[in-house]
């Protein structure tokens, strides 16, 4: 019972951890070179408000991975929240915008691992914590 604990909060941490730095490079004047590509430009007001828009609610998310991790059995479930809107969608959407913007491919490959390892770590806690509430939902029923 305790490893599955374990695994749950370090999933907590380490995917607020990684939102944080996100945010803080959206949130930057002008990004590292090797976040967007050669083929996006910052110069506009437009897409500077639409980063840090980005890296508002990237925030946000990383504040929902750490309030979950005050009751990890209980809040498991914000990690599915956080495979399945967040990091697959962050995911596709970098993969269109290699595909069809022309942002470069290899600028994306580090944000590609890191979101199949975020992927790959809250589905391996959210599977291995499920078992959990077995006792407690034999009482219940």
């Amino acid at each position: 019972m305790k490893i599955r604990i374990i695994w749950l909060r370090a999933s907590f941490w380490i995917g607020a951890i990684a939102g944080f730095l996100i945010a803080i490079m959206m949130f930057l004047p002008g990004p590292p070179p090797f976040f967007l590509g050669e083929a996006f430009s910052v110069s506009c007001p437009d897409d500077r408000f639409a980063l840090r828009m980005g890296g508002s609610f990237i925030l946000g998310w990383s504040f929902l991975l750490i309030w979950a991790d005050r009751k990890p059995k209980e809040r498991k479930g914000v990690l599915l929240l956080s495979l399945f809107p967040v990091v697959t969608v962050w995911a596709a959407t970098e993969v269109y915008a290699v595909a069809s913007a022309g942002l470069s491919y290899s600028a994306r490959v580090p944000f590609w691992v890191l979101q199949g390892g975020l992927a790959l770590l809250f589905a391996f806690s959210y599977f291995k914590a499920r078992g959990s509430y077995s006792k407690w939902w034999s009482q219940r029923a």
